[in-house]
């Protein structure tokens, strides 16, 4: 019996078998198509996303290019900002230099100025003063003259009057002699009526 089991199990077996193989077979396609498709899907999905990957770096790349342009022309911007500051700089320090040396010379030239008008106002005064005192000569002359006049009339009357009050005086004098004179003859008198 055990060949018989053998023979019935192999009789069976040997179908079950192959149709077990081949269902592994067709398993083992079935698994490789649907993993060679899953491949083919990652592929082609990996292969759109690598698209869009170089797409956007081709992109970001040309972001790139322009911002290196930009800041290359901020750059030379900025090179000649600076240089054009620093020429302004030096047109300052020029310009305040050349303001400097023009207050110098204009306080200089004042203060000469300034001299030269005090020389000049001293001798306009002097001139004026000498015209002034011209003409007030000119205009104080008559009243000189009339001054003058005045003085010798009052010189006059005072020498006049001098005389008059010396001779006055020697008149008073011989009056009050006389009246000494007067009294002393009444005193005789008087003696002379009182003794008789």
């Amino acid at each position: 019996m055990p060949e018989d089991i053998a023979s019935v199990l192999s009789g069976a077996l040997v179908p079950w078998l192959a149709a077990a193989f081949a269902a592994g077979l067709l398993l083992a396609g079935c698994g490789w198509w649907l993993h060679l498709r899953l491949r083919a899907r990652d592929a082609a999905a990996a292969g759109h996303a690598l698209n869009r990957a170089e797409a956007r770096i081709e992109e970001l790349e040309a972001q790139v290019d322009t911002l290196r342009e930009e800041v290359r022309e901020r750059i030379d911007e900025l090179a000649a900002r600076r240089e054009t500051a620093a020429e302004l700089r030096t047109r300052l320090e020029e310009t305040r230099k050349h303001f400097a040396e023009k207050e110098a010379s204009l306080q200089a030239n004042g203060e000469a100025l300034k001299r030269e008008f005090e020389v000049l106002a001293n001798r306009v005064f002097e001139r004026q003063g000498e015209q002034h005192s011209a003409r007030l000569d000119t205009v104080l002359e008559p009243f000189k003259a009339q001054l003058s006049d005045f003085r010798q009339r009052v010189d006059a009357v005072y020498s006049t009057e001098s005389k008059d009050r010396a001779s006055l005086l020697t008149e008073v004098r011989n009056l009050q002699q006389a009246s000494e004179g007067i009294k002393g003859e009444a005193e005789n008198l008087a003696r002379a009526l009182r003794a008789t």
